[in-house]
């Protein structure tokens, strides 16, 4: 299992338990962020974990979390690149992206 995605899962058990803080929420933003679009596109691909769906639909759902939450701490200018980040998650799952395929512009 690639190392990014266990953090995604604790990152998720720690959303879940509701027993994180501001340093916890900024580092899931940075783990976020720092995924490039290479390892979605292989995300897209990939069931982990058959419960939870594809790999980049969890992704999805981390990156819906953290917008919500920055939301409603007002803290807009994290919200743009998480933005950013959930438009590159949908143009990859909307073109159904595998592994081999390039994206371009993305």
């Amino acid at each position: 299992m690639e190392e990014n995605f266990l953090f995604l899962l604790q990152t998720a058990k720690l959303i879940k338990s509701g027993n994180y803080d501001e340093s916890d929420v900024d580092f899931i933003n940075e783990l976020v962020l720092s995924i490039d679009n290479d390892l979605l596109i292989d995300y897209n691909s990939t069931s982990t974990i058959k419960s939870l769906g594809n790999d980049l639909d969890f992704y999805i759902k981390i990156v819906q979390f953290l917008l919500n939450y920055f939301e409603d701490t007002e803290e807009y200018e994290k919200c743009f690149f998480l933005k950013k980040k959930l438009d590159e998650s949908y143009d990859i799952k909307s073109k159904n992206f595998t592994e081999n395929e390039h994206i371009k512009n993305v």
